[in-house]
């Protein structure tokens, strides 16, 4: 687990980083602050980080992150 920590704190950051990087981008395009800002980012992040393994595979992560 001791092995493991630096990957997953590094992994749990880019994950962070991308999502707030997304939701303030939202809330810029939309002038507003709501619940659909962090919908959407939550969206586009699944979507991003799974863009490796396929479109399919990008779609559905993304659905699931939402």
């Amino acid at each position: 687990m001791k092995a493991r920590a630096p990957v997953t704190g590094g992994n749990f950051g880019v994950w962070g980083g991308m999502f707030s990087s997304f939701d303030c981008v939202i809330r810029g395009y939309r002038q507003k602050e709501g619940a659909w800002n962090a919908i959407s980012a939550g969206f586009f992040t699944g979507g991003c980080l799974a863009l490796r393994s396929g479109p399919k595979s990008a779609l559905g992560s993304a659905v699931a992150y939402c």
